[in-house]
């Protein structure tokens, strides 16, 4: 693995930095019982290759946690989930997910979501709502959970999901009670 260059996502390539890798791994574990992420640890150096994309090495770290999920070891449903919204958030935030009243008049003016909360709420209203959206609801998902929301009802455009669950469990609401 230490021999591994990373293509990150803007093109730059690196080295591969072990201790990324462990931050979200330990992120991923947390309050989790059962579970061990050197385990994972273990089954990502079999799918390392000499050269790999960010989101390859991402995907090669949610299969090596979705390989581990059995009866006895069923926390790593969750660490597989965590993971996968870890790319989510990366993609959509940086890694940060706040969605803000910009980044909805954004996703609107792009066609991505109808105009119509605009005219039922103001700017106040839907900034005030917004401070509701509580992302660690989304750590409660579970890997088939999280890809049944991913596959198939999450907003997509181009392919790619443009929002996070709990977005989509805000927005919802806001269209059908106008």
């Amino acid at each position: 693995m230490q021999n591994t260059v990373v293509i990150k996502r803007d093109g730059r390539k690196e080295q591969f930095d072990f201790n990324k890798i462990l931050k979200h791994l330990k992120e991923s574990v947390k309050d989790l019982s059962g579970v061990d992420y050197n385990d994972i640890i273990a089954n990502l150096k079999l799918r390392m290759k000499p050269e790999m994309t960010s989101e390859e090495i991402q995907k090669a770290l949610i299969q090596s946690a979705v390989d581990l999920i059995s009866k006895d070891t069923s926390n790593y449903q969750y660490v597989a989930a965590r993971l996968q919204l870890q790319d989510l958030y990366k993609r959509l935030y940086n890694g940060n997910p706040n969605l803000t009243y910009e980044d909805l008049i954004k996703r609107i003016e792009n066609k991505y979501y109808s105009d119509d909360i605009l005219k039922s709420y103001s700017k106040e209203e839907i900034e005030e709502l917004l401070k509701i959206i509580d992302y660690s609801k989304d750590l409660k998902y579970t890997y088939a959970g999280l890809y049944q929301m991913l596959k198939k009802y999450l907003v997509k455009r181009d392919g790619e999901v443009i929002e996070s669950p709990q977005e989509a469990n805000f927005l919802i609401p806001l269209y059908n009670f106008k």
